[in-house]
């Protein structure tokens, strides 16, 4: 039972990362889609920051019309 709550526990974890790095994408490239961005001065501060971020954003991109894809992201299913 304790390693099922562990895994239950990452795998929670893993999932607000995973919403807040959607968050992060959005408040540095949310003008690319017409959302307001923070100032220029900020967002050039952070972008450095941003480039795991963006190569995740780039593979969820991809990934949006795979609807397998998602079922396999949902059962936590790795190669």
């Amino acid at each position: 039972m304790p390693e099922y709550s562990k895994m239950n526990a990452i795998q929670s974890i893993e999932k607000e990362y995973s919403e807040y790095l959607s968050v992060f994408l959005l408040l540095v490239f949310g003008g690319m889609i017409g959302m307001p961005s923070p100032p220029s001065s900020v967002t050039i501060r952070i972008l450095p920051m941003a480039l795991d971020e963006l190569k995740f954003l780039q593979n969820k991109g991809r990934r949006v019309d795979d609807t397998l894809g998602d079922i396999i992201d949902a059962i936590n299913f790795e190669d």
